[in-house]
């Protein structure tokens, strides 16, 4: 099964993990060989998966986190590509992809892609939204206008996600701050 990662027994040999024939327990194995493997073996793990399941976006997805965080972006890009061609659900790869943008600007703002930046992870959620309307969605775009310093567009996406299924301390709060942003420019 796709937990078997974790096992003492499978930790402690050199044997090569076998990819579960069922695709929901090989997403599993794909999921925990993250963090129950060594840098090679994943990336080996997720050739292999990929593969095997070609059409699953999952693989090129893990995949372009890993190539990102060794800085290669154009490599990483062109698996979010190819995630966004195979999926069905391309809502989820669309806001996938934000993220991985998203965190490229917070923790690698100093190697810069000139084609992610903000406003493309802006676009890729507006792009996710308009294939399925769902909250977290919104939240994501309102998470990215304020890390802009677009504190209008973030607070007015944060009062109409207070109306949704998301209301929670965070949302009000999220939404506090950015009106304290907007006094703080006006002076």
């Amino acid at each position: 099964s796709g937990l078997g990662m974790n096992a003492p027994a499978m930790k402690a040999t050199g044997i090569k993990k076998a990819l579960p024939d069922d695709i929901e327990q090989a997403q599993v194995a794909l999921f925990m060989g993250a963090s129950a493997l060594d840098s090679l073996e994943n990336a080996n793990f997720l050739e292999r998966f990929i593969q095997k399941f070609p059409q699953s976006p999952d693989g090129y997805i893990y995949r372009a986190r890993t190539l990102a965080s060794s800085l290669k972006f154009a490599e990483a890009e062109k698996d979010m590509n190819t995630a966004l061609k195979v999926a069905d659900k391309k809502d989820d790869v669309h806001y996938q992809y934000a993220n991985l943008i998203y965190q490229h600007y917070l923790l690698q703002a100093n190697t810069p892609y000139e084609p992610w930046t903000l406003d493309r992870a802006l676009q890729e959620s507006k792009e996710a939204y308009a294939i399925t309307p769902m909250p977290v969605y919104l939240r994501q775009q309102a998470q990215l206008l304020y890390t802009q310093q677009r504190y209008e567009e973030a607070f007015q996406l944060y009062q109409q996600l207070a109306q949704s299924d998301m209301r929670s301390a965070d949302i009000f709060y999220a939404a506090a701050q950015c009106r304290l942003a907007l006094k703080d420019q006006e002076g």
